[in-house]
């Protein structure tokens, strides 16, 4: 699969393995929800596609909370190819753009 692929995947194909890595902040999921209730999905999640062919979230962890929670069958996602490194990386490379991942969570 060739990079920035852009899918539509069901919450239920999406591993959560790497969301222990990020804190969860009950207020800012509330303020993420109301949002999407009102507008729907602006910014895709993105997806890791592993070498097995699963997907993993590596960014959109509140988003698919809140789209959870809102009932939402199926998520738009944009898939990269990695591993386990690769996908930590992204991580924190993401968050630390947006200036949303706290020095705690890039040391997990």
């Amino acid at each position: 699969m060739p990079h920035n692929v852009y899918t539509e995947l069901t919450l239920s194909e999406i591993g959560l393995n790497y969301s222990r890595l990020r804190i969860i902040d009950p207020k800012t999921d509330a303020i993420i929800a109301q949002s999407l209730g009102k507008h729907g999905q602006i910014m895709p999640i993105i997806v890791g596609k592993t070498p097995d062919n699963k997907f993993e979230m590596i960014d959109g962890f509140k988003r698919f909370r809140a789209c959870k929670q809102l009932g939402y069958e199926k998520i738009q996602a944009k898939v990269m190819e990695g591993k386990s490194r690769v996908f930590k990386a992204a991580i924190i490379s993401l968050n630390t753009e947006s200036r949303s991942i706290a020095d705690f969570e890039k040391g997990l």
